[in-house]
């Protein structure tokens, strides 16, 4: 603990922490039905001027109250590029948490924009 002495009172000197914090920019896309919420999200890297190569998608399965909302996150692009491509087994695991029709199409329009635009 340093001090130091001013017009004849000794004060403890206040130090000065230099917190480093790490900012992380991103871009998202978001389409919501009233079942569910997929919310894409991109990175931006260190330059501020390109993004990281993969995407994530945050789910939200809105079942039951709010609270009882199911989350999922979803980082596998290569298994985003599987089910646009309508693989077999990427639609089937796809099915498995989207079980309805309507909302596999709209899960498939987003995959659709997201590689339009050079996100996939």
């Amino acid at each position: 603990m340093e001090r130091i002495l001013i017009n004849g009172e000794w004060y403890v000197k206040e130090v000065k922490e230099d917190i480093k914090v790490d900012f992380m920019f991103s871009n998202s896309c978001i389409v919501e039905t009233d079942k569910f919420c997929f919310e894409a999200t991109r990175c931006m890297k260190d330059d501020n001027e390109s993004y990281y190569p993969d995407i994530s998608i945050d789910v939200t399965k809105k079942e039951g109250d709010r609270k009882d909302w199911g989350k999922e996150y979803w980082d596998g692009t290569e298994w985003m590029r599987g089910v646009l491509a309508r693989d077999s087994k990427c639609l089937e695991e796809l099915t498995d948490y989207v079980t309805d029709a309507y909302n596999q199409k709209v899960f498939m329009k987003l995959l659709e924009k997201l590689d339009k635009i050079g996100w996939l």
